[in-house]
């Protein structure tokens, strides 16, 4: 009787193990199907999970969100560059150099970088963390979206007016930068915005803020500034002075288009300045709506504010 229970406790200790034991091996061997940006990924390369961290080959990723890859054989180091972003990724070791906009950190990993079948493959938690992508995993599938994705078909195709105004109250809290940002200044009095909107569109747009105006353009789920430079103080206005084509220490040739719907807020000590309008093909500027406020209170307001032009329409 007693030799017939202990066989079943050491049968049943034994099946727990191999269940165990089977548990461990999927975790490490099961491939992951991934899907960035809306597009399944096809690389023999496939994530995996080791100890509680989900890792994503290296190269076919971040091709796939739009960066690249440089590969230093001496040192066994992937060098990631994806907008102004760099890291370097050194197989065995469990610390990163990060630099973003120039400022450059350390980031201490839970395990070393591995290297399988010749792949670099970093953590996935990378591209949330430092990046700004969300995920979601499901079963053997993981996906890895922009955080504005929702928001896409609004910007491209979506109402002007509604656009625009996504882009000015929240669009550019997710903005990343192509290029090292040049460094602020400032060289008036009180706080000036300008958003220059190419007409038809929401995204390309201009923002010149107190001085510094910069190019966004919506590129693999994010918007992007890929161009910068300062309008330095002159005898027109910011606006006149960069449609005229003063611009200094420009990062790259200045993108145009024909015609604008421009918005500006102008603000100094407890007054507010905020015009509306269009700038034609011929660099003229037509106020459309004007309005002034003082300690918040309105004191005079005409026109209109609708962030589009009249019959303004989609290109």
């Amino acid at each position: 009787m007693i030799t017939k229970r202990l066989i079943t406790i050491i049968a049943a200790m034994s099946l727990s193990l191999t269940t165990v034991n089977a548990a461990a091996q999927a975790d490490t061997q099961t491939p992951i199907q991934m899907n960035i940006l809306g597009k399944p990924v096809s690389s023999e390369a496939r994530p995996f999970v080791e100890h509680g961290t989900t890792w994503v080959p290296l190269n076919p990723t971040v091709q796939a969100l739009g960066g690249t890859v440089i590969w230093d054989a001496p040192t066994r180091t992937a060098r990631l560059q994806l907008w102004s972003h760099n890291a370097g990724f050194t197989v065995g070791r469990n610390t990163v150099l990060y630099e973003r906009n120039g400022n450059k950190q350390v980031m201490k990993l839970a395990a070393p970088i591995p290297m399988k079948n010749n792949r670099v493959y970093i953590p996935l938690r990378v591209l949330t963390q430092w990046y700004g992508y969300t995920v979601q995993e499901e079963g053997y599938s993981l996906s890895i979206q922009s955080p504005l994705s929702s928001n896409e078909a609004l910007l491209l195709q979506g109402d002007l007016a509604k656009a625009r105004q996504w882009v000015m109250s929240k669009g550019l809290k997710y903005a990343h930068f192509a290029h090292k940002p040049l460094p602020y200044q400032k060289e008036m009095e009180g706080s000036e915005t300008i958003y220059l909107f190419p007409t038809g569109r929401a995204a390309p747009f201009f923002l010149i803020s107190d001085g510094t105006a910069t190019f966004y353009e919506w590129k693999n789920g994010f918007i992007i500034a890929t161009w910068q430079g300062f309008v330095p103080v002159g005898s027109k206005d910011t606006l006149h002075l960069f449609l005229d084509g003063h611009i200094v220490d420009a990062t790259g040739v200045q993108p145009s288009f024909k015609a604008y719907f421009y918005y500006r807020i102008g603000e100094l000590v407890t007054s507010r300045h905020v015009t509306a309008g269009h700038v034609d093909t011929t660099g003229n500027v037509k106020i459309l709506g004007d309005k002034w406020s003082v300690n918040g209170e309105v004191s005079s307001q005409t026109g209109s504010f609708t962030l589009k032009l009249p019959d303004e329409a989609r290109l």
